[in-house]
């Protein structure tokens, strides 16, 4: 590979595994447990099938065996998209009747366009389509009576399902791209901003380790699987910010440093991957207070010397500080410089790490960082949180706070949800309600790394859940130590909608208590007992 080609993993336009040599994808290949596990499979005459989304490295890993000569005398096709499906049908039915293994790699809407195809051929390929059918979206649930039966003649994997957000992957993808022969062609490859964060990549392995471990707490608040052609168009960006090399030489005649270095490109905003806006979001080490540090980065541009030295020269620049360029009036600059100044100190001084680590350890809204009965009572009170502040909470009936109140705003009036009244009548109890985690198939062994980062609320009378991930627990969070307006997020309404469907078809008492507010988080308007609600002629006695 050469620069341009390092340039080029950006948005994915030099890592299609059609289109790249053998060197480029040893380059790009990161080991798995899926490189020893598919030999395996095929080696006990299973038929294996890899599917997933564009991007997730299944024709690649395809290849990449083949190559190695680790398939067997397996019938391979390496994209169902590109192939015709009598000819898939003709080499799988052959390899079946020969009692050879297929490996098929299909992206999921092909696959499910495959299955009546393989039902109406009938006989061995008829079974292979239902299984298919019976594994598609049942390798990983919430509940383990969902998953798929354990199948005899076919595997499938979903690489949708693969967690790639590994620290110690990522390090291993970086020192596969941090070589020399990526260095832009130029006699001062070095000083160019993309060569020298090549090369602190290739010096440091603690810049390796800490840059892996921002983008995995980056990840862990993304709602959508990351791709391997995301995770190397990140690092990618992260190294070059996919530079010409006519960018590169301006920037060496202007002799600036600061703002072209790593985690300078990797939470710029600018990037257009989902992955790089997360960085933005929830993980730029210029965000965490650090009092000391920060007061000698304003004044003086450099850490104090007692806090340690720098883990490399690459990082050896004239620094003009902060607070002279405050006092000069130039007050964007100094802000920018400092932030620059505290990312370059994260990656790659030993000051950084404390940096590092309160990025890591400071997001509480993973949902893996609670047992899951500190978990249930999170999400329950920034549930109710969410329509009745603290501050207003004190005041209001003990029913109301003794459970999660479903609270109903409808209006045929064309207004958002925050501006209506909303009215609970009902209050699902606390013990009526569980957290669920991802269960995977067994069968996979560790085929697909971690479970995704996710979690749902059930209410188990209903089965009704609520997905709790990274972002919905940080609303819950701010909703439950808050006060002041804040919006509902869709699915909580859609969740409690349902609830509250569930709850209007049970039996009811003959009294029940109501509470009105004037809208989420506004003022308790109205309380009372809802009369004979056994009858759809319900009467109201309001306390006030």
């Amino acid at each position: 590979m050469s620069y341009e080609r390092l340039r080029g993993l950006y948005l994915g336009l030099t890592s299609n595994a059609d289109l790249t040599t053998d060197h480029e994808r040893h380059v790009l290949h990161v080991p798995t447990k899926l490189d020893e596990l598919v030999p395996r499979w095929l080696a006990e005459g299973k038929d294996v099938t890899l599917t997933g989304n564009p991007g997730d490295g299944k024709s690649h890993l395809a290849r990449r065996l083949v190559g190695k000569k680790l398939t067997g005398a397996a019938e391979v096709i390496l994209d169902l998209s590109a192939t015709p499906t009598p000819t898939v049908l003709g080499r799988w039915g052959a390899a079946v009747a020969e009692g050879r293994p297929t490996l098929l790699c299909a992206n999921e809407g092909p696959l499910k366009a495959l299955l009546p195809e393989l039902r109406a051929a009938g006989g061995a390929l008829a079974r292979r389509g239902l299984s298919l059918a019976a594994q598609l979206n049942r390798l990983t649930v919430s509940r383990p009576e969902e998953l798929a039966a354990r199948p005899e003649e076919l595997l499938l994997v979903d690489l949708a399902d693969r967690d790639l957000l590994d620290a110690n992957l990522i390090r291993r993808a970086l020192q596969h791209l941090c070589l020399p022969e990526h260095l832009p062609p130029h006699a001062r490859a070095d000083e160019l901003s993309s060569g020298r964060n090549l090369r602190l990549f290739m010096e440091s392995d603690v810049a390796r380790d800490r840059l892996a471990r921002l983008l995995v707490a980056a990840g862990a608040r993304l709602r959508r699987h990351v791709t391997f052609r995301q995770l190397w168009g990140a690092l990618a960006y992260t190294i070059t910010a996919g530079k010409p090399m006519s960018a590169l030489l301006a920037e060496l005649r202007g002799g600036e440093a600061l703002g072209s270095l790593p985690l300078d490109h990797l939470t710029s905003g600018e990037g257009q991957l989902e992955l790089l806006d997360a960085a933005r979001r929830w993980a730029d080490p210029a965000t965490v207070a650090a009092p000391a540090l920060d007061e000698a980065l304003w004044l003086d541009g450099r850490p104090p010397r007692a806090d340690g030295d720098w883990l490399t020269d690459r990082t050896t620049f004239k620094i003009e500080s902060p607070a002279r360029l405050w006092a000069a009036g130039h007050h964007a600059e100094a802000l920018r410089r400092m932030a620059s100044l505290k990312r370059i100190v994260a990656l790659a001084h030993e000051a950084g790490e404390a940096l590092i680590s309160a990025v890591v350890e400071g997001d509480q809204s993973v949902p893996s960082r609670f047992g899951d009965e500190a978990l249930l009572q999170r999400a329950l009170t920034g549930l109710r949180r969410l329509f009745v502040s603290p501050r207003d909470e004190v005041g209001a009936p003990g029913w109301l706070v003794a459970g999660l109140p479903l609270w109903c705003g409808h209006s045929y009036q064309d207004e958002p949800a925050e501006e209506r009244p909303h009215v609970a009548v009902a209050v699902i109890a606390a013990d009526a309600l569980r957290v669920l985690r991802p269960v995977q198939a067994p069968w996979l062994g560790e085929a697909l790394g971690r479970p995704p980062e996710v979690a749902w609320l059930e209410h188990a009378p209903s089965r009704v859940t609520l997905r709790l991930d990274a972002q919905l627990l940080d609303v819950l969070g701010r909703a439950a130590d808050s006060d002041g307006p804040m919006p509902v997020p869709e699915p909580v309404q859609r969740f409690l909608a349902r609830l509250s469907g569930w709850e209007e078809a049970q039996p009811r008492a003959a009294e029940s208590p109501f509470v009105v507010i004037e809208r989420p988080r506004g003022a308790l308007m109205s309380d009372g007992l809802v009369l004979d609600a056994t009858t759809s002629e319900a009467r109201y006695a309001a306390r006030r």
